[in-house]
């Protein structure tokens, strides 16, 4: 039990966390990225996940831009509570049993998916990059990041998880291939540097 556990891993010196496991489907985990000068947001946006892998507990294999008004607030008063000072990635996965987002993590750094905010208009990265350096940033230029819909897609482990799923029936045919034929950003794929890609997708053959 719980209080079992508790109790044996409290004998041993140290701290503690105790983490909950939200059993929802990987397309209720959202996300609000922004930079923030000294406590105050410049630029902010929000994204929603619809597929991980490994399947429940991995990475997003798939993003799309989408407005999520109500994460916004809590994420704006966690950073201002902090002072931060930069970039911020912070995860919220909403819980099906009540409809209440719940914190996962904030990530003070440029996270995986950055091509889709960039695509969409918002170069967090350019703009992190100017604030180190001093100079403006002019985040008022950004435009509106909701104005068309975008999926970004790690290619190689979407494939390789929807070869689990497909079969089983966990994933529809259909929602597999929406992102790919929408507008779209890849993880890996340039047509200026194609290597990476190929070599990451030779791998969906090996196990593992």
């Amino acid at each position: 039990s719980m209080q079992a556990a508790w109790n044996r891993t409290a004998a041993i010196d140290g701290d503690m966390l105790i983490q909950e496991f939200i059993p929802v489907g990987d397309d209720h985990g959202v996300n609000y990225n922004a930079l923030w000068d000294l406590g105050r947001p410049l630029t902010e946006v929000t994204a929603a996940k619809l597929r991980l892998s490994p399947l429940g507990i991995g990475f997003p294999t798939d993003f799309v831009n989408r407005y999520v008004p109500e994460i916004i607030e809590p994420a704006r008063a966690m950073l201002a509570a902090l002072n931060f000072h930069g970039f911020a990635n912070v995860e919220f996965k909403r819980d099906a049993r009540n409809g209440e987002y719940v914190l996962m993590e904030i990530n003070p750094r440029l996270n995986q998916s950055l091509m889709l905010s960039v695509a969409t208009g918002v170069n967090f990265a350019a703009m992190a990059y100017r604030q180190c350096l001093g100079q403006p940033i002019n985040a008022d230029a950004a435009g509106d990041p909701y104005r068309v819909r975008r999926y970004y897609i790690d290619t190689d482990r979407d494939i390789r998880e929807a070869l689990k799923e497909l079969p089983s029936g966990q994933l529809s045919l259909k929602a597999f291939l929406t992102p790919y034929f929408s507008r779209q950003v890849s993880a890996t794929f340039s047509w200026s540097d194609p290597l990476p890609f190929f070599k990451r997708l030779a791998g969906i053959a090996r196990p593992g």
